[in-house]
């Protein structure tokens, strides 16, 4: 999985679909964020995801801070289907995609070919 900034646009080059409230969510691995899932508050309000309205704080990569909300979600990484799972709602993100976390991932092995273009993640039990 790749993504790289052209301009202004975000260029993604593969993704992830998982599934998120009984619909497919489209994602991009993040290995330097943290959380389960980060997404806009336009992309949460299409999940069912209602967030929190308690507002917090996080520093990003480049230093800047971004308020977000919490809300919840089921959903459904093979094999694993998580409920009640916190997603953090973002003001400042408006783009379709989401980002997954490597929270999300502790329980996989996570197998990122670049040559080849391709993503595996394979459940540890």
């Amino acid at each position: 999985i790749s993504a790289c900034l052209v301009g202004s646009e975000m260029c993604i080059r593969d993704s992830i679909i998982i599934e998120c409230n009984k619909r497919p969510l489209r994602c991009i691995l993040d290995t330097g964020y943290p959380g389960t899932i980060w997404m806009g508050r336009e992309n949460a309000a299409r999940y069912g995801i209602r967030p929190s309205g308690r507002d917090y704080f996080a520093t990003t990569g480049s230093g800047a801070q971004a308020k977000y909300n919490l809300g919840f979600a089921q959903v459904f990484l093979d094999p694993v289907r998580f409920e009640n799972l916190p997603i953090e709602v973002h003001e400042g993100h408006h783009v379709e995609y989401a980002l997954l976390g490597t929270r999300m991932l502790r329980d996989f092995v996570v197998t990122l070919d670049f040559k080849d273009g391709y993503t595996d993640l394979q459940y540890i039990d």
